[in-house]
């Protein structure tokens, strides 16, 4: 009998069409086999003649992860910024795939001005010519969420304004919709798709991708990054302006400088790149270790050079957050690995991580041991902190240890500043970069006046304890006097052995329920009790009859409980 299909894949048959286009596409590019594992072809037939009718169309000599990169670019906005998500996920794809994911583009086409110019007359109240004196028609840059244009108010004033393709929140809305119904799939069919979270993961994707689409969160972020580094020097944010900004709509300066991509390019010697280099990585470790608020895509398309060597982001949508306990957990980790000790590491993995299943902590110590000693042999100023950071989130998948997204968005990032880095400067040392903010921060915690703050709040905590205490006591013998306290116990792992033993019982107490049915009807016959039908004893027949019907059932559940095991 064909498994139940998950009841919530019935709400994307609402958007058969795009259903279509997307196995369609994913059949153009040889991939069919993805649609049999989610059993898409068994459960809908109209899904299996579509496939067969939809011939690969793919470069001979590609391989299979650049047969998912292209289906991904191909299934549009939706799909790229899943795959540029998942990129940071070093936990749960290979590398191959994820070198694959990290070279995810969105440069669409542009729509038209005059889609442009209803978009802003919608969301500002406003025709475009009251709002700006002058709007360029053409784009100054084009993406799959957004188009961005060079505008100037009335008193000469010159800004970027990024507005939001028509229409893109429909789109995303039924995609992230069948995406649902896709990842509910995977956990049914799939036993690395349940164990990695997959709906779960894509309710993080989801809200995520709608912080993109709302610009005034946007917004908000450029305020908040411009406030922490209001006195640095050598960080310039974009000014915003709140009356010409809406959730479709972000109005910002235009910054005149160039791109980071351009500078790594250039050999003339206009740019100081060590000095770059340097305060590019100072950046994201002020970023990440100290304010917990860091840039999410901090690719050299999205930093500016201005004169002087000023540093500038363009793109805000993608920020990410670390709450204080894991900006601790990180800055113990990164001290473990300066001075090789893996205790402190792993505390601060464990920290950080969500487990899975039960963990054998000694041997976690003892592989992180290992890892750290096979590093041993590498000078601290030539580590490469991606690939430890990736061995290590590896190494904690292994033990079961879920890593949360927004550390593996922050790894990727380091990473992508220290690749940047050694681009412009071959001597420049991230290792050492963070090393020394580790000691500074760890340091810090031993101040005095830390010490004080903390010592007053624990003090604090104690009071409230110490105050609460004889109620809760005083409850505590009410309730266990009127035999009103229950205690339950939960013992983690033996969640198998528990259904085997249920299963086991069951079964046993059938098979005693099916022999005393058994017995009890040959007794009727061989006393042949009335009433009689035909001769023989009715109840007897009725037992016997009742007897075999459940008997073949139990066969036939034995039977498919088996070839399940054995499929």
């Amino acid at each position: 009998m064909a498994r139940r299909r998950p009841r919530t894949l019935t709400r994307t048959l609402r958007h058969t069409r795009r259903l279509q286009e997307i196995v369609a596409t994913v059949a153009r590019f040889g991939l069919t086999d993805v649609v049999q594992q989610l059993k898409l072809d068994r459960n809908f037939p109209s899904v299996r003649r579509f496939i067969r009718r939809r011939a690969p169309d793919f470069p001979p000599d590609a391989t299979r992860w650049q047969r998912v990169r292209l289906s991904l670019e191909s299934l549009g906005p939706t799909f790229v910024k899943l795959g540029q998500l998942l990129s940071s996920r070093h936990d749960m794809l290979p590398r191959e795939l994820i070198a694959e994911l990290e070279q995810l583009h969105d440069d669409v086409a542009p729509v038209s001005v005059d889609a442009v110019r209803r978009v802003v007359r919608r969301e500002l109240g406003r025709p475009v010519e009251e709002v700006f004196g002058w709007f360029e028609a053409e784009p100054m840059a084009s993406a799959s969420i957004a188009q961005v244009h060079r505008a100037r108010f009335y008193d000469g004033t010159q800004v970027a304004v990024k507005v939001q393709r028509p229409h893109i929140l429909e789109t995303i809305a039924v995609d992230l919709d069948i995406m649902s119904g896709l990842a509910r799939l995977a956990e049914a069919y799939m036993a690395d798709a349940r164990f990695f979270n997959a709906s779960g993961f894509l309710e993080e994707f989801r809200e995520r991708l709608y912080g993109e689409l709302d610009f005034e969160r946007e917004f908000r972020n450029i305020r908040r990054f411009s406030s922490i580094f209001s006195g640095n020097r050598g960080i310039y944010a974009p000014k915003v302006y709140r009356e010409y900004s809406s959730e479709r709509i972000l109005t910002m300066e235009l910054i005149r400088g160039t791109k980071l991509s351009e500078v790594l390019r250039d050999d003339s010697g206009r740019f100081n790149k060590p000095k770059l280099a340097q305060r590019g990585a100072e950046l994201m470790l002020d970023q990440v270790y100290i304010h917990g608020f860091f840039h999410g895509d901090p690719h050299p398309g999205n930093v500016m050079v201005l004169p002087g060597d000023v540093l500038c982001f363009l793109d805000f949508g993608s920020m990410g957050s670390m709450r204080p306990r894991d900006r601790n957990a990180l800055v113990d980790s990164a001290f473990g690995i300066a001075h090789r000790d893996p205790v402190r590491v792993t505390n601060a993995l464990l920290t950080i991580a969500e487990q899975t299943r039960p963990l054998q902590r000694q041997q976690l110590e003892d592989e992180i041991f290992d890892l750290l000693d096979r590093y041993t042999e590498v000078e601290l100023q030539e580590l490469n902190v991606g690939g430890l950071f990736n061995d290590l989130v590896r190494l904690a998948l292994d033990f079961g240890l879920r890593m949360p997204t927004h550390l593996l968005v922050m790894i990727k990032a380091l990473v992508v500043i220290e690749g940047v880095g050694y681009s412009l400067d071959p001597n420049f040392n991230l290792t050492h970069l963070i090393e020394r903010y580790a000691k500074k921060l760890f340091l810090a915690r031993l101040r005095p006046e830390r010490v004080r703050a903390e010592a007053t709040s624990i003090a604090l905590e104690t009071s409230d304890l110490l105050r609460e205490l004889p109620a809760d006591t005083r409850e505590l013998i009410t309730q266990l006097k009127g035999g009103n306290l229950d205690l339950g116990f939960r013992l983690r792992g033996l969640e198998n052995v528990r259904r085997t033993l249920d299963s086991v019982s069951y079964r046993l107490v059938f098979g005693i329920v099916l022999a005393g049915l058994l017995v009890s009807s040959a007794l009727i016959v061989q006393a042949e009790m009335p009433p009689l039908w035909h001769g023989i004893p009715f109840f007897g027949l009725v037992g016997f009859v009742i007897a075999g019907v459940l008997g073949i059932g139990f066969l036939f559940s034995t039977v498919r409980r088996v070839f399940k095991r054995s499929h």
